[in-house]
């Protein structure tokens, strides 16, 4: 009972933790846009690649301000996650004190929120280079159906430009969701019942191991020595 005790003594002593938990959904965006008339699947942005934003410099330095920790600890003090299919980042964000673990976690999100407007969005220019593109080929089409040429090319090439256009612009979506915000909960490294356990299964065996010479000092004499002591 005292190995119990002791055991539930040691763990409720572990100095208490917090984390606090943010859930992101990301919207798929284009990472790039080819200026080629030809038919291409368009690259997305994929979690993975938004999950490193998290881990970037820019951003750990973001959490290490927020908590008034190194470079490195705001970096080990953050978990990085997703379910499998799913496009919701989780970050989680540990620390010693509540607050500390709350604004870490909201720099983390503010950080990612900016550097994906400023990584993935797409820019102004590229799509007025495109639009350039798709007016210079449709006056060439012009031109040419003018002078008698068909130009079948030219205005196939012009439609796909116009459908890669249409699809930059509609997918050019940097506002991630934030379902979730900076939630803490409490928690102490280990389990309690582990510990008691554990205590109680120490104790247990340094009781029996104690209990070994007080019960052989008991043993009963035999009756043969007995009745030589008799006689």
């Amino acid at each position: 009972m005292l190995g119990a005790l002791l055991g539930g003594v040691v763990f409720f002593s572990i100095p208490t933790r917090f984390y606090a938990t943010t859930q992101v959904a990301l919207s798929p965006q284009i990472t790039y846009l080819s200026l080629s008339p030809t038919p291409e699947r368009q690259p997305l942005v994929t979690l993975d690649t938004t999950a490193g934003l998290v881990r970037s410099d820019y951003a750990v330095g973001r959490v290490a301000a927020a908590m008034d920790v190194t470079a490195q600890d705001a970096r080990d003090a953050m978990v990085v996650s997703a379910k499998p299919g799913s496009r919701v980042l989780i970050i989680e964000v540990r620390a010693d004190t509540k607050d500390q673990a709350r604004a870490g976690s909201f720099a983390a999100t503010a950080a990612l929120i900016e550097l994906q407007a400023e990584t993935f969005a797409l820019g102004r220019q590229r799509v007025r280079l495109l639009k350039n593109r798709v007016a210079t080929l449709e006056a060439q089409a012009q031109q040419a159906l003018g002078e008698g040429d068909p130009a079948t090319g030219l205005f196939e090439s012009v439609r796909a430009l116009e459908q890669k256009l249409d699809r930059a612009v509609g997918t050019n979506n940097t506002e991630s969701q934030v379902i979730m915000r900076g939630v803490v909960l409490e928690y102490r490294p280990g389990q309690a019942e582990v510990f008691i356990v554990s205590g109680l299964t120490i104790g247990l065996t340094l009781a029996l191991i104690g209990a070994g010479p007080v019960l052989r000092g008991r043993r009963p004499r035999s009756r043969r020595s007995a009745h030589v002591m008799v006689a």
